[in-house]
C-alpha cells in the first residue's frame, strides 16, 4: 500500500493572515492587515495560498511542537494534540518554498529559501508576523545556526559558497559581512555550526575551521582544515560534539577527530540520541549503530528522508517526502504523520464544478478541494489503492493512489460527473510486468475506482508511433456533451482533432480540403450552439502555427455510426509576425475570439459565418512572454485572464481596461506564490478566481460573479462590528449597480454610499462605520437599505459596538 493513501487523522489550522510588503535597501519588513477567517466571509481583493507542507526538509523542537520547513512552507506539529498549523506566504513568510531552519534566543525563528529564491527572513511564529527578511539575490540557502549574539547562513550565489554573518546589535540581529573558508572553488557547503568562538563548515572539501572573533575570516588563510576529511555530506551539533558524514565515515569532533563508523556509505544524515547510540539515516532506510560503529539494525523507511531529529523524549524524528515520521528507537516501529494538504505544489490544469469543488490537475495526480479539505487520487508506477474516507479523514492528508503513465497535464473537464484531463506525453510501459499506460484519464468524482484510461489501443485517439506514444492538450465539452480532444502528437493528420461522443463513439474531424494543415493543434473550444470549433497550433521547426476555425455538423449514420461534415478555414494571429502561433483562445461575443501568441493577446473579428476575420491592430500585454503552457480563459462577465508561465498573471476587462493595471499581479506586488502561473479557474457563483503556479495555489476573491437577481443573498460582516476598526464592514451579495443607505432606526438618514464609488466593489460594499460628516457612529442597531436603478431593494439590519 502506497504511504500517501494511508496516512493517519490529523488536525490542520484554517486560520490565515494577510500581509503588506515593504522593501527598503536589502530588508524587508512586513505588517500584518488583515485576518481571512474563510472565503466565506471575505472581501474582495482578499488571497489565500494552499500549498503541499507534505516534503518536509528539516524540522526542530520546539517544546511540544515540531517545527519544520517544507516547500510548502513552515509546518508547526502540536505533538499533545496531534494538531497541525501550515504557514505560507499570507502569513508573513517571504517565501515559501524553505530550505533551512533555526531558532533564536528570542525564540524567532531564521529561515533559508531553496533554489532559487535564497533569501534569509527571521520570523515570529507565536505572532505569525514576520521579523526581518534579508535579500541578498542569493540562488540558496543550505544551513543556517544561531547563538546569543551571532548567527552564519551557508549560502549559494550562482556558483560561489560562502557565509553570511549576522550580529546581535541595538536589539536585533542585523547583518555583518561575508565569510569564505577557502580559496578553492567549493561544489557545496553543506552546514554550519557555533562552538565558543569557533565556526565549522562543512563542505566538499573537507571541514574549515576559524575563530570569527579573533580573526577576520573573509580571508581563506585565516581558517584551517581538520584532517583527513572530504566530500562532508552532514554536520550536526550534539552539545559540544559534532557528528560528521564524511567519505562514507561517521566522524565525531570534540577536541579531536574520533571514527565512529565506516559504515556510512549512502547516508544522509547523522544523529546521537540521548541514551548515547548513533542512528544515520539514508534515503529510505534509517541505521542504528553499535558501540563499535556496526549496524546492528535497520529500519526501513516508506518516505525519502532529508534530514533526523534526536527528539527530547529519546525517540526519532525523520523529515521525509511524505510527512513526519516518529520512530520509537526500543523497535524500530515508525508512527507517520502528515496534514491535509494537496500532494504536490505543481498543478497544470485547474477547473471548477458546479458545486463549488476545485479541481487540480499535475504530475503527480489529481487533487479535490472541497469543505470537507483536500482529497488527492495520486498517480503512481507501482500500487493502487482506494479507501472508504469519511469527513473524520480529513484532519491529516487523504489520498487514493492510481496506476498509469503520468506527465504534465494540459486541460482539465468535467462530463456527467466524471473527471477527465489530458497527459502532455505518455507511452506505454511495462514495470514489475504491468503495463502502465497514459492518454487521456478519467474517473468518477464519487467513487475514484471507477477509473479509465483512454490510450491508443482501447480508444480512437491516434498515437504518435508504433510505440503507443500520446501527446494531448486541450479538452472541451460542447453543449452537447461532446469531448473534444486536440491530439497533438497524432500521426494521422485527420485525427488531430478527435470527440468522444456521451454514448462513447470516437469521431475524426478530418482536414480534408485545407491547404494549410493543422499539424500542432494546442487548446480548442466550442463556439455556443453554432457548430463551430477553434483550435489554435504552434509553430515547430518545420510547420508554421495558424489559427483554425471549422464550421462542423454531426450526422449519424444507418449503421449507427457517427459522421461529421466539416468546412475548415485558417487564419493568422499576427500578420505583422512571422510566428503565428496560437496557445489558446476564448470566445467572447458571437463572432469574436480573443488568442494567446507569444507576443500577447490578439482579437479577431469573423463575419457571421466565420469564413474571414479583421485583426484588431493593438496586442495586448505585448512583451510580457507567453510560451508553452501559457493560457487564456474568461470568467462570467467576459474578462479575459492570462496566464504566463514566466512572468505571472494579467487581466483585460470586458471594456478593454486592464485590472487592477497594465503591470498585472506578480509575487512582489500580491500574494502570488511564482511568477510561473500555469492555470486559472473560477467559482463564477463565489467570485473567486484560482490560480495554479509552480509554487502552489492561491484564491482571489474578485469582484467578477455571476450576476445577483434578487438581493435574497445579501449578508454583512463582520457582526457585530466592533469599531473604531482598520477593517470596513461587508455588505456581501450584491445586484450589479448596487447603491446603499444607513439610517438609524428612528429612519435618520447616517450615510450613502454610491455604486459608483470606491466603497462599492462588484457584488460587495464597504462601511467603515461612518456617518457622512466623518464622525463614527454609536453602539447600537442600524438599518441599511440597498437598492439598484431597475427598483430592487431590500432592508437588512447590521449591529455595531463602539469600543
Amino acid at each position: 500500500m502506497d504511504l500517501l493513501s494511508n496516512f493517519g487523522a490529523l488536525f490542520r489550522s484554517g486560520a490565515y493572515r494577510g500581509t503588506l510588503i515593504l522593501r527598503k535597501s536589502f530588508v524587508v519588513f512586513y505588517w500584518s492587515f488583515f485576518i481571512a477567517s474563510s472565503f466565506s466571509q471575505s472581501r474582495v481583493g482578499e488571497w489565500e495560498s494552499y500549498t503541499s507542507h507534505l516534503d518536509i526538509v528539516q524540522s526542530i523542537e520546539i517544546g511540544d511542537t515540531i517545527v519544520s520547513a517544507t516547500s510548502g512552507g513552515i509546518l508547526l506539529y502540536h505533538q499533545l494534540s496531534g494538531r497541525f498549523e501550515m504557514l505560507n506566504n499570507t502569513d508573513g513568510l517571504s517565501t515559501t518554498d524553505v530550505s533551512a531552519i533555526a531558532i533564536d534566543k528570542n525564540g524567532y525563528l531564521w529561515l533559508g529559501g531553496a533554489s532559487p529564491n535564497g533569501v534569509v527572513q527571521i520570523y515570529d511564529p507565536k505572532s505569525h508576523e514576520s521579523v526581518a527578511v534579508f535579500d541578498f539575490d542569493l540562488s540558496e540557502i543550505s544551513d543556517i545556526t544561531v547563538s546569543d549574539s551571532v548567527a552564519f547562513v551557508a549560502y549559494l550565489q550562482n556558483q560561489d559558497w560562502g557565509i553570511l554573518e549576522f550580529i546581535w546589535k541595538d536589539d536585533a540581529f542585523s547583518y555583518r559581512q561575508i565569510f569564505n573558508p577557502s580559496v578553492a572553488q567549493l561544489s557545496f557547503i553543506s552546514g554550519v555550526a557555533i562552538r565558543g568562538d569557533s565556526l565549522f563548515a562543512a563542505t566538499d572539501l573537507g571541514v574549515f575551521v576559524g575563530n570569527y572573533r579573533d580573526y577576520i575570516l573573509n580571508y581563506p588563510q585565516n581558517w584551517s582544515l581538520l584532517p583527513g576529511l572530504t566530500d562532508v555530506v552532514r554536520m550536526q551539533q550534539e552539545g559540544n560534539e559534532l557528528l560528521i558524514l564524511a567519505g562514507g565515515d561517521i566522524w565525531s569532533y570534540s577536541d579531536s577527530l574520533r571514527l565512529m563508523s565506516n559504515h556510512g556509505t549512502n547516508m544522509l544524515d547523522v544523529v546521537r540520541s540521548p541514551d548515547g547510540t548513533i542512528f544515520a539515516a539514508a534515503k529510505n532506510h534509517i541505521n542504528r549503530y553499535d558501540s563499535d560503529g556496526n549496524v546492528e539494525s535497520q529500519w526501513t523507511s516508506k518516505g525519502n528522508i532529508h534530514r533526523l531529529l534526536s527528539l527530547s523524549n529519546g525517540n526519532l524524528l525523520t523529515s521525509t517526502n511524505r510527512g513526519l515520521a516518529v520512530w520509537d528507537i526500543t523497535d524500530g516501529t515508525a508512527a507517520w504523520h502528515a496534514p491535509n494538504s494537496p500532494a504536490s505544489n505543481v498543478y497544470t490544469a485547474l477547473t471548477v464544478l458546479d458545486d463549488g469543488r476545485l479541481v487540480a490537475a499535475g504530475n503527480n495526480g489529481v487533487a479535490i478541494l472541497s469543505d470537507n479539505g483536500w482529497y488527492n487520487l495520486v498517480a503512481s508506477s507501482t500500487t493502487e489503492a482506494f479507501h472508504e474516507f469519511t469527513s473524520d479523514h480529513y484532519s491529516g492528508f487523504v489520498a487514493d493512489t492510481v496506476m498509469y503513465r503520468t506527465n504534465r497535464v494540459w486541460s482539465v473537464v468535467e462530463r456527467d460527473g466524471r473527471i477527465f484531463y489530458t497527459i502532455q506525453g505518455a507511452q506505454p510501459t511495462v514495470i514489475n510486468g504491468d503495463t502502465i499506460r497514459g492518454g487521456v484519464i478519467s474517473f468518477d468524482l464519487e467513487d475514484p475506482s471507477d477509473f479509465q484510461i483512454y490510450d491508443a489501443d482501447n480508444s480512437g485517439l491516434n498515437p504518435h508511433n508504433n510505440d503507443g506514444y500520446l501527446n494531448l492538450r486541450g479538452l472541451y465539452v460542447d453543449s452537447d456533451n461532446n469531448l473534444w480532444i486536440s491530439n497533438f502528437g497524432a500521426a494521422d493528420i485527420d485525427k488531430k482533432i478527435t470527440v468522444l461522443t456521451p454514448d462513447s463513439q470516437w469521431i475524426h474531424i478530418p482536414q480534408t480540403g485545407l491547404s494549410s494543415k493543422c499539424y500542432n493543434p494546442t487548446d480548442i473550444l466550442v463556439v455556443g450552439n453554432e457548430g463551430i470549433f477553434m483550435v489554435g497550433s504552434n509553430t515547430d521547426h518545420i510547420r508554421q502555427g495558424k489559427f483554425f476555425v471549422g464550421e462542423y455538423e454531426f450526422t449519424k449514420l444507418e449503421s449507427g455510426e457517427d459522421s461529421v461534415l466539416v468546412d475548415w478555414h485558417f487564419f493568422n494571429s499576427n500578420e505583422s509576425s512571422d510566428d503565428n502561433t496560437v496557445w489558446a483562445q476564448v470566445a467572447t461575443e458571437s463572432g469574436t475570439a480573443w488568442v494567446l501568441t507569444p507576443l500577447g493577446l490578439r482579437r479577431l473579428t469573423f463575419n457571421s459565418t466565420y469564413t474571414s476575420a479583421s485583426q484588431y491592430f493593438y496586442t495586448y500585454f505585448f512583451g510580457v512572454g507567453f510560451g508553452e503552457g501559457s493560457k487564456i480563459v474568461s470568467d462570467s462577465r467576459d474578462n479575459i485572464w492570462l496566464n504566463s508561465t514566466s512572468s505571472g498573471l494579467f487581466v483585460l476587462l470586458a471594456n478593454s481596461s486592464p485590472w487592477p493595471d497594465w503591470n498585472g499581479f506578480h509575487p512582489d506586488n500580491s500574494f502570488l506564490l511564482s511568477e510561473e502561473v500555469l492555470a486559472v479557474a473560477f467559482d463564477d457563483e463565489c467570485g473567486i478566481a484560482y490560480i495554479a503556479t509552480s509554487k502552489g495555489i492561491n484564491s482571489l476573491r474578485i469582484p467578477f460573479a455571476d450576476e445577483r437577481t434578487s438581493y435574497s443573498k445579501i449578508r454583512a460582516f463582520p457582526s457585530p462590528y466592533r469599531i473604531p476598526s482598520s477593517q470596513p464592514m461587508v455588505i456581501d451579495g450584491l445586484m450589479d449597480e448596487s447603491s446603499l443607505k444607513i439610517f438609524t432606526l428612528s429612519g435618520r438618514l447616517l450615510r450613502t454610499i454610491q455604486s459608483l464609488s470606491g466603497d462599492v466593489s462588484g457584488y460587495q460594499a464597504f462601511w467603515d462605520g461612518r456617518a457622512d460628516s466623518g464622525e463614527l457612529v454609536g453602539t447600537g442597531v442600524y438599518l441599511v437599505a440597498v437598492y439598484e436603478p431597475g427598483g430592487e431593494s431590500f432592508v437588512t439590519k447590521i449591529a455595531v459596538i463602539r469600543e
